[in-house]
């Protein structure tokens, strides 16, 4: 139901923060397409702000996966580009690595990098992919439950 999502989404702590960190999909199908389009809906509606949806889809769940080098459109980071038609509630492009990979409703990019620690790098390599190798002690999901 839409009402429990809409309020997990934006629920806040009293220290202003929120109580669920990102949000996400199953990742079946283009998840893209699920997360922009409810998301711009909370944020038109005012249950979140630009920024703070941006936080919840992308630079949050880089950090739980531990992609410290995401997150930032500085010298040396590794930043990943979607453009968004507000309008339409959808992507009309994005850019990875510096390549356009999408646009206007069609794929553009070939391959693509699967995440893994380092003790999965050379099965994703013997599969053909890319490995992006990340150390789960830069994950903010696992420093959480060692908080715990």
């Amino acid at each position: 139901p839409v009402g429990p999502r809409v309020r997990l989404a934006t629920a806040k702590k009293a220290d202003g923060s929120f109580a669920v960190d990102a949000v996400s999909t199953d990742g079946g199908g283009i998840p893209r397409n699920v997360l922009l389009p409810a998301g711009l809906a909370l944020v038109d509606l005012g249950g979140l702000s630009l920024q703070e949806l941006v936080a919840k889809i992308s630079y949050q769940p880089a950090r739980l996966l531990g992609l410290a080098n995401k997150g930032s459109l500085t010298a040396g980071r590794d930043a990943d580009i979607t453009i968004v038609d507000r309008l339409q509630r959808s992507a009309f492009a994005t850019i990875i690595g510096g390549q356009v990979c999408y646009m206007g409703g069609k794929v553009l990019g070939r391959g693509g990098r699967i995440i893994t620690t380092a003790a999965g790098a050379d099965y994703v390599r013997s599969q053909g992919l890319e490995p992006l190798v990340v150390d789960l002690a830069d994950s903010s999901l696992l420093q959480k439950a060692q908080k715990r």
